[in-house]
């Protein structure tokens, strides 16, 4: 079975109740859990049908059907994405991200090239921060070690690998679709916390004395060319500005070798808000 699934409040309340002006499909969800209780009822429904053995495939999925959501060009949308698909990971057969580009043809192409598009990239081909999210989750091993609020584990031969998250959901004021701020300065303005995450894992029983860490960064400050746009004074952009955003809107890498003592090795690390960090660690 196909499905397919957007984070928007499609509740009849939502349809009855939305202020002139601003359509229902711009009203979000407020529990920011709706994605996998969206799959939990599904799956209660095909089991109580007696289809439970039924594969089902994600093969469209975004935050949003409005292809003008500024959230969109933002690192809140690889932070959304990381989490959800780790929370979710082994619930469904396969999760379908729609889409790839902003310049599609389902509307007419933004003169903005950040205007808050569906795609990875924008309509320029710069890479968006959620581009880089699904590498680092497609560095994940193939064994889950553990899971939990804010971190997954894996590991593969020779490594293990990390994924760290510091999500937080937008206010309820962004939600409901009362106030959309159409100013590109403001876009972290539905995040009310915006609080830092300090984070610290013990991983036991390693059978090396020696490994390499690498460590990759992705936050408002390393992978979102969002950001380095406002950087720059928020131009209109030009081919050498384009290139340069480009070049300049990766993530940021450490790279460092630790002792292992006793089987022991513990991994401390300060995550900004909104932060994805992907932790691969090599044993020597």
């Amino acid at each position: 079975m196909n499905i397919h699934y957007y984070d928007n409040d499609f509740t009849p309340e939502s349809f009855s109740t939305h202020s002139p002006g601003h359509p229902s499909h711009g009203r979000l969800n407020m529990d920011e859990y709706a994605f996998n209780r969206c799959i939990k009822n599904m799956k209660s429904l095909f089991s109580r049908l007696g289809i439970a053995d039924l594969p089902v495939y994600l093969t469209e999925w975004n935050l949003t059907v409005s292809h003008e959501n500024l959230l969109n060009d933002t690192s809140f949308k690889a932070c959304y994405l990381v989490k959800n698909l780790l929370e979710n990971y082994d619930e469904l057969d396969s999760f379908g991200y729609w889409t790839l580009t902003d310049f599609m043809e389902e509307l007419q192409p933004s003169m903005e090239q950040f205007h808050g598009g569906l795609g990875l990239y924008t309509i320029d081909g710069i890479k968006k921060p959620h581009f880089y999210a699904f590498e680092f989750l497609n560095k994940l091993g193939n064994q889950l070690i553990a899971r939990g609020e804010g971190y997954f584990i894996t590991k593969s031969y020779g490594g293990i690998q990390i994924i760290l998250y510091n999500y937080e959901h937008f206010n309820h004021l962004y939600a409901s679709g009362e106030k959309f701020d159409r100013n590109f300065m403001e876009k972290y303005a539905p995040f009310s916390r915006m609080g830092k995450a300090d984070v610290s894992l013990a991983l036991t029983d390693i059978p090396s004395k020696k490994c390499v860490i690498r460590e990759n960064i992705l936050n408002q400050d390393h992978g979102s060319a969002f950001d380095e746009w406002i950087k720059m004074g928020a131009p209109d952009l030009t081919k050498e500005d384009i290139e340069y955003l480009k070049l300049k809107s990766v993530p940021e890498v450490y790279v460092r070798t630790e002792e292992i003592e006793n089987g022991t090795l513990t991994i401390n690390a300060f995550l900004d808000p909104l932060e994805v960090r992907l932790i691969e660690i090599t044993l020597k």
